[in-house]
């Protein structure tokens, strides 16, 4: 079971390399391959600690690792992260989705007032 499980964080990982080097082509211009696996690694130990672990969501909290930094969560310039990862009352895909809600609607929608 270790052996399936480790395989398939490898696919993961791999994938996401993919995804991100595809989709952020600018915040990933300088990151190496190592490097960025590197950051997904311990990104997905990070994510794990806000009980964010189903694959979509892991998914959707490395790309604000990407597009903010690895430590978006705890960023004093992000207050808006650090009270949604704060809300122990909200499951990992609430989190996820507070998080794409508020830079959606009042990050980009709201600067185009």
């Amino acid at each position: 079971m270790v052996v399936l499980s480790e395989y398939m964080l490898k696919q993961f990982e791999e994938r996401m390399i993919i995804h991100l080097y595809s989709n952020f082509p600018n915040e990933t211009k300088d990151i190496s391959d190592l490097e960025l696996r590197k950051t997904i690694c311990s990104n997905i130990d990070r994510a794990a600690k806000y009980n964010v672990k189903d694959e979509v969501d892991v998914k959707r909290y490395l790309e604000y690792v990407v597009r903010y930094d690895s430590e978006f969560d705890i960023n004093p310039n992000l207050p808006w992260a650090i009270n949604i990862f704060g809300d122990e009352n909200l499951t990992g895909t609430e989190k996820m989705n507070q998080l794409d809600d508020y830079e959606l609607f009042v990050l980009k929608l709201g600067n185009q007032k």
